[in-house]
């Protein structure tokens, strides 16, 4: 699915507070006749959370009349964004698995982790570091709704995934994994506190 059919118009991803105020004052509007959203509140998804609009609402509110808010100053035109490497290797995700935007982010983000993680017990800080410059570019160049989704479908992968290694009870075994994680950084924290220590005692010089 193409991310214009995702939300049935060409829609300018959002960066300001300002216009994502404005995008949804326009598609609520009207009521959602697919999650049964009153005028003036969000759509909800089938468990009842906070959502995108649904298709079906943004048909029939119309496209947002962006050139006219930006005639009356309303917002400005966002800056462009050069395309990092990992935008790029989102793009690419799209092209390869044919799938939409908020995928392609999902899987290059996991490809990238996963590329820095082969064949290593730990990764420095330099690499996550490095990390993390290239997600916040990410996530910059897809705005706050583009964001959220990246986030939405990522945890749909881990939750499909931890359900096919447990499909019983597949909340203990996250659980495991993340009390190990914790106490893995715990442990590599108290380390580091301890080798501090030990080289702040060697340094001090003896009366």
């Amino acid at each position: 699915m193409s991310q214009q059919g995702a939300w049935g118009h060409w829609q300018p991803r959002l960066r300001s507070g300002r216009l994502v105020e404005l995008t949804n004052s326009w598609f609520r509007q009207v009521e959602c006749t697919a999650c049964g959203a009153v005028v003036g509140r969000a759509c909800r998804s089938a468990g009842g959370y906070p959502t995108d609009h649904h298709k079906a609402r943004r048909d029939a509110a119309g496209v947002p009349p962006y050139k006219e808010w930006r005639a009356r100053g309303l917002i400005t035109a966002p800056e462009p964004r050069p395309a990092t490497a990992l935008v790029q290797a989102a793009q690419a995700a799209q092209q390869e698995f044919r799938i939409d935007q908020p995928l392609g982010d999902a899987v290059a983000l996991v490809r990238r982790f996963l590329a820095d993680r082969t064949g290593r017990e730990t990764v420095s800080e330099e690499v996550l570091d490095h990390y993390d410059q290239e997600v916040r570019a990410l996530l910059l160049a897809r705005g706050p709704e583009g964001s959220a989704e990246i986030v939405t479908v990522l945890a749909g992968q881990l939750a499909s995934l931890l359900k096919g290694m447990s499909p019983i009870a597949p909340d203990a075994v996250y659980t495991e994994v993340v009390t190990k994680q914790i106490a893995y950084a715990r442990a590599h924290q108290r380390l580091g506190r301890l080798l501090s220590d030990l080289e702040n005692e060697q340094a001090t010089p003896e009366d």
